[in-house]
């Protein structure tokens, strides 16, 4: 039996699953905050977290653990965009931030996904 004689049952819920990743508007725990320009990042914890960031002076953008970029509207209000990041796209902005603590050897810094990245943001704080 090669794949095209395979059952076809899985293909519909393939798309019922990314039809509903698509339009979740659950946020995915933990987040960050990107502020335009810099290469800081605010490590957002969960909901309790969020409710005590104080808000930030100029643009900046929350991104979850599934990679979905939200614009920051308002005190703690968030629009989604239809904009998702990739694993890469993450790496790209936790290596600036070790940067920018004075951490060497950034290049090396991994992951295996979205949320491993950004929880790998509080170890890099500076005291």
């Amino acid at each position: 039996m090669d794949h095209h004689d395979q059952p076809r049952h899985n293909s519909g819920k393939l798309r019922q699953d990314i039809h509903k990743l698509m339009h979740d508007d659950t946020i995915h725990w933990p987040a960050i905050i990107q502020h335009a320009g810099d290469d800081e990042l605010d490590y957002i914890a969960d909901q309790q977290s969020w409710n005590a960031w104080p808000p930030s002076q100029g643009d900046a953008r929350f991104i979850d653990s599934a990679g979905r970029v939200y614009v920051i509207t308002g005190p703690r209000q968030l629009k989604l965009k239809n904009t998702r990041l990739s694993l890469n796209e993450i790496l790209t902005l936790v290596r600036a931030h070790a940067m920018l603590e004075g951490l060497c050897c950034t290049t090396k810094i991994g992951a295996a996904n979205i949320q491993d990245a950004i929880s790998l943001i509080p170890s890099m704080e500076r005291s």
